[in-house]
């Protein structure tokens, strides 16, 4: 009898993870259609959802983030970046993403660590290195701005 109640609870578990799952995955799908219809208070909404029934789900995360970008929201896209960095320490495009928002915000300095932390995950990008280079420039660091440049110009002739 121990045994059967124990089956039974582990089945309903196991089959409410598939609903939670289901439901994780349609509120990002909805967040996602909101994101193009510019409806970001409404995608925040869902991306938020997706975030209480899986708050380890990096993209949820980052997908808020960027709505709240949208709306220049910028400290709480930084707290929603972060969190998917947490979750996902090579997100890489939350680094970028965490770095322009943190350059809208005057922390050159620190957008320049997140852009540089993108360039090491993926040194292939141009805009990673482009993004750095406005940062630098915007610190009067003319030489790191014009190294950046000629990757920038490097890396965008080859694609």
């Amino acid at each position: 009898m121990k045994y059967l109640l124990s089956l039974i609870l582990f089945l309903s578990l196991f089959s409410c993870g598939g609903d939670d799952s289901k439901k994780e995955k349609e509120y990002i799908d909805s967040g996602n259609k909101k994101m193009e219809k510019e409806d970001y208070t409404g995608a925040i909404e869902d991306f938020t959802k997706a975030t209480e029934i899986n708050p380890d789900n990096a993209d949820a995360y980052y997908y808020r983030a960027f709505a709240k970008d949208n709306l220049m929201d910028y400290p709480a896209a930084i707290e929603d970046y972060s969190k998917a960095i947490k979750l996902n320490p090579n997100y890489t495009e939350a680094y970028y993403n965490r770095g322009f928002a943190k350059y809208y915000l005057g922390n050159y300095e620190e957008a320049i660590i997140d852009f540089t932390k993108a360039i090491e995950l993926n040194p292939n990008d141009a805009w990673y290195y482009k993004a750095r280079k406005i940062a630098k420039e915007n610190l009067g660091d003319i030489e790191g701005a014009a190294a950046d440049e000629e990757m920038y110009q490097k890396l965008k002739v080859d694609e």
